[in-house]
């Protein structure tokens, strides 16, 4: 990453997060990871916006540098499997699994596979929380979105292009853009392409 983004906390709902900021005079755009990531996973994005905008990049609790309260994750009733299997990563060095990320995804660099092993060894165990029922339904969450939106979508099973057609149907806001040859992991295995489908998008936003 850049040596001239900063980052800091806020305090906000009884957790400390950490941010990761490009700064400068530019509009700001928000980097959200997922889970067992931390904001500095987005720092190939985010140097393909950093020109035009101040891209704020925060840890969600439980994540990076923010704090792990013991609740405020999600609905409290069973852990699935990928929260057990991280369960046996915690107990793994970063080097092993750096080395297992590498022979899982050669495509992706060295430098995010090492952010990505620091950013799960960093992620606690509540934040699982997340993954358990009931779940909100996706179809109402999309149709109630009264925001210009973007689904960037790879060549992943978790969500095809017949999916994304699904929810531009639902809601007319939404646009649809997939690139080639990137999984669920998109931004990991195809930084460079997705930093220029974000950026057109939200020039356009900003002009209209």
């Amino acid at each position: 990453m850049s040596t001239t983004w900063n980052s800091g906390a806020c305090e906000t709902n009884g957790a400390s997060v950490h941010y990761l900021r490009t700064g400068g005079a530019h509009p700001p755009v928000v980097l959200l990871h997922g889970l067992m990531g931390s904001g500095a996973c987005w720092t190939p994005l985010a140097r393909a916006l950093e020109d035009e905008f101040d891209v704020v990049m925060p840890d969600a609790r439980g994540h990076g540098g923010s704090s792990a309260p013991p609740h405020g994750y999600g609905y409290e009733v069973f852990e699935s499997d990928v929260a057990a299997q991280h369960r046996r990563a915690l107990g793994l060095q970063k080097s092993d699994l750096v080395a297992q990320a590498r022979a899982r995804h050669p495509q992706r660099s060295s430098e995010i596979i090492e952010l990505q092993a620091e950013a799960r060894l960093r992620t606690c165990m509540s934040a699982f929380d997340v993954l358990t029922p009931p779940n909100p339904e996706y179809r109402d969450v999309v149709s109630a979105i009264d925001v210009p939106s973007l689904l960037v979508i790879g060549d992943s099973p978790v969500v095809t292009l017949e999916m994304a057609t699904e929810l531009r149907s639902l809601n007319s806001r939404v646009r649809i853009e997939q690139v080639e040859k990137a999984g669920h992991g998109l931004p990991f295995e195809q930084p460079e392409r997705l930093g220029e489908v974000v950026m057109s998008f939200l020039r356009e936003v900003i002009s209209s």
